[in-house]
């Protein structure tokens, strides 16, 4: 990033100086529309870490099933129509009111929102090697015609399992920074720092069968198919330090179009949040979490801005 930066910068004082310039001044209005990456860096946990049980799982020990360990299992028949959707993408709306002022300098203040547009969302569905795994684990292995084998079966074998991530986001980002106009100001580079007061949540949905984080001494045959669907959501609001980069390129009296990259670098713990079904607690070992959530990140935007012609 540092030499993204710096190479940025040196394009924009060589283009500045080796043209007569003349300085963007007055007041304009902004729309732009922008991608963010790994919403909440969760990427890593769905793809790749999963989230540990505080029980031991009847299969693999994990309440949140990554997906590398699913592909896995798909492979070696323990589950089936496996759909994965890896890390979450945004899409990002900004709207921005600027003001250029002294010749080269600018302030501007926005609103932005980040919603979910793909990925966070896996399902699957267990296949026989799963049901007559998990029912020879409860039943003492004691195999078909077993009771608690045969119910354990019949629930298990093509029951669908999912777990559904979801983010969104808004922030109000506060920015001040310098003009580096060129091409008799046609085209401008600029460069910003400033802060951000921005909220953001996450939330995760499980829907399993009880009888996945059941212990075997624990186990009730009379209620093998009942399924649990817990949900759980983090929030967060916070201040946080952001800087922005970018240029635009006039393309008719007043019109200009823009491309700019951001990073809102803001990050908390949520509120402490209570778990809504038994089956959580006792696949968490907890019935109350508090997890980060990242208020910030890294957005490409595109957009296009409009001189209003009253300043």
């Amino acid at each position: 990033m540092k030499k993204i930066m710096l190479s940025f910068f040196a394009l924009a004082i060589a283009v500045s100086f080796s043209t007569s310039a003349f300085a963007k001044s007055g007041l304009s209005v902004s729309l732009g529309v922008g991608l963010k990456a790994d919403l909440n860096g969760l990427g890593g946990t769905i793809t790749d870490d999963g989230l540990d049980g505080a029980l031991e799982h009847a299969l693999w020990e994990k309440a949140i099933i990554d997906e590398k360990t699913l592909l896995v299992l798909e492979e070696k028949g323990v589950i089936k129509d496996l759909e994965t959707n890896g890390a979450m993408s945004g899409l990002d709306f900004a709207i921005g009111v600027r003001y250029d002022f002294l010749d080269k300098f600018f302030a501007k203040v926005g609103f932005n929102y980040t919603m979910k547009i793909m990925g966070g969302e896996t399902s699957w569905k267990y296949d026989t090697v799963a049901a007559a795994g998990l029912g020879n684990a409860l039943s003492g292995n004691g195999g078909p015609g077993n009771l608690i084998f045969d119910n354990v079966y019949s629930a298990v074998l093509g029951y669908e399992a999912s777990q559904t991530f979801e983010s969104s986001a808004w922030g109000v980002p506060v920015l001040f920074g310098i003009n580096l106009p060129a091409l008799d100001g046609k085209v401008n580079f600029y460069f910003g720092i400033g802060v951000c007061v921005s909220s953001a949540k996450w939330s995760v949905e499980i829907q399993t069968l009880d009888l996945m984080f059941d212990p075997a001494n624990n186990f009730d045959v009379a209620n093998d198919d009942a399924e649990s669907t817990e949900k759980v959501e983090f929030n967060y609001i916070g201040v946080a330090p952001m800087y922005s980069f970018g240029v635009d390129a006039e393309v008719a009296a007043g019109v200009s179009v823009f491309i700019e990259y951001e990073v809102v670098l803001g990050m908390g713990y949520s509120d402490v949040e209570t778990l809504e079904t038994a089956v959580g607690t006792s696949a968490l070992g907890s019935d109350q979490l508090a997890y980060p959530v990242v208020t910030g990140g890294s957005i490409i935007r595109f957009g296009a801005s409009y001189k209003l012609p009253i300043l």
